[in-house]
């Protein structure tokens, strides 16, 4: 299973990344996923699953991989800063850890 933002402020998951994301493709997330981890981004990848939002952290470059694959869901790709993770997207720093993605990056 993994990684989901859900903002615990009331705040949609599309204004949460709009608000604290950069959109972006998914050739972008992937092909240069190492280089934005270094720089403290995270790729999140938006997927209308029709009957709800799913808002993926695509902790690993494998992860982010499985969601660029194309189906016919809709998907918007962002990069976040993995700062931000914790504060406001219901994600622990110890779950955040746990997955390989460090705060002060």
């Amino acid at each position: 299973m993994g990684l989901y933002i859900n903002p615990t402020n009331g705040e949609s998951k599309i204004a949460w990344l709009n608000r604290r994301g950069t959109r972006t493709t998914a050739a972008i997330a992937c092909d240069s996923y190492h280089e934005h981890i270094a720089a403290g981004l995270v790729p999140v990848c938006l997927v209308d699953n029709t009957a709800f939002l799913a808002a993926a952290v695509a902790y690993c470059l494998e992860e982010a991989q499985a969601f660029a694959y194309p189906d016919r869901r809709p998907k918007v790709w962002y990069l976040v800063p993995i700062a931000s993770l914790s504060d406001a997207a219901g994600l622990s720093p110890e779950t955040l850890a746990a997955a390989g993605l460090r705060q002060d990056a």
